[in-house]
């Protein structure tokens, strides 16, 4: 295998749809409290992540790559009320390598 670039990109919106339906959502045991209307707590408007792969073979069963990863998470509310909010975060992820391919049966 030659020289590779692979790009890979997905993406997550979530337009309100993750709402409390009533004053104590998901369990009989009302383990969420909040007003009707209000969004979920640790579920996030957003989220995308996208990755950037190159890849150079070394030898006949031997490649090596570097890869970036890139996640994004949105706002989101720590509890019920909706009062208590994080203001969402970044990750990014390098890392290089060798692939032994195929070592035995």
């Amino acid at each position: 295998m030659g020289n590779c670039v692979r790009l890979s990109s997905a993406t997550g919106v979530d337009r309100g749809r993750e709402r409390q339906r009533d004053r104590c959502a998901l369990h009989q045991g009302c383990a969420i409290r909040g007003p009707a209307g209000n969004r979920l707590p640790q579920i996030p408007a957003n989220k995308q992540s996208a990755f950037a792969q190159y890849t150079v073979p070394f030898g006949a069963s031997l490649d090596g790559f570097a890869r970036v990863d890139f996640e994004h998470t949105g706002l989101f509310y720590n509890n019920g009320d909706n009062t208590l909010s994080s203001g969402g975060y970044s990750l990014v992820n390098v890392r290089a390598g060798v692939d032994l391919g195929k070592t035995g049966d």
